[in-house]
């Protein structure tokens, strides 16, 4: 099974207090999500910039999510009494993983240029929503499961979760962009016409996209045998 190979390993049980496979699995869940955390912005700029030709539409569509997202910080954290991390946690994940492939959906059956921008802004909503409760539900699991005297450190151990999957995933997104670009570029100097083949012209946010949700159904997974 997948927690079977999820063993700490002996550099952190040295270096840390992390000691149990439920808290490794844990700040590793946590910084999986942040690479699809900045998967999805990365995606998001991109394809609105391949469609509109316009940064600022980018920038204005995660605004507004964020926006949104802010109206549900209250009723997050009155959730976080009544059901478990745990399910809050998967809820958060099935709830990205919808707006995963609605950004899917409007990439490869979408024509209408206006359709698309209104369902992505929908999309980003969500995506955005979902976030605000992962984050919610993570820092409160790290205040419960802590004695008050590790507090700091242990949502030290959050952030730094946080950052490396951010890295990593603003990595990870540069790379599948340049493969993309390749492909692009091989089909153009085999003469094919790119702007025939709008699959090619929407390759690179189709693998970011692709990309984000493996890793999503990967968490949900190993979550679900936990």
């Amino acid at each position: 099974t997948l927690n079977s190979t999820m063993k700490v390993p002996a550099f952190i049980l040295q270096k840390t207090t992390i000691k149990t496979e439920k808290m490794w699995q844990f700040y590793l869940s946590v910084s999986l999500w942040a690479v699809v955390y900045a998967t999805m912005n990365v995606s998001i700029v991109v394809f609105l910039e391949q469609q509109l030709n316009s940064y600022f539409w980018a920038g204005f569509a995660i605004a507004l999510g964020h926006t949104c997202s802010m109206f549900f910080d209250i009723p997050f954290n009155y959730l976080q009494k009544i059901f478990s991390s745990r399910n809050l946690f998967l809820a958060s994940i099935l709830s990205v993983a919808s707006a995963i492939l609605m950004f899917i959906f409007l990439v490869l059956f979408v024509e209408s240029t206006f359709l698309k921008v209104v369902l992505l802004f929908w999309a980003t909503i969500v995506f955005s929503v979902s976030y605000d409760l992962y984050n919610i539900t993570v820092t409160s699991y790290v205040m419960a499961e802590s004695p008050p005297s590790q507090y700091g450190q242990n949502l030290a151990y959050k952030q730094l979760a946080q950052a490396t999957g951010l890295v990593g995933g603003l990595v990870i997104s540069a790379v599948l962009i340049f493969m993309a670009n390749m492909v692009q570029s091989t089909a153009e100097m085999a003469g094919a016409e790119i702007n025939d083949m709008p699959f090619l012209m929407a390759t690179s946010v189709v693998l970011l996209f692709l990309f984000a949700l493996l890793v999503m159904l990967f968490v949900f997974a190993m979550f679900v045998e936990s």
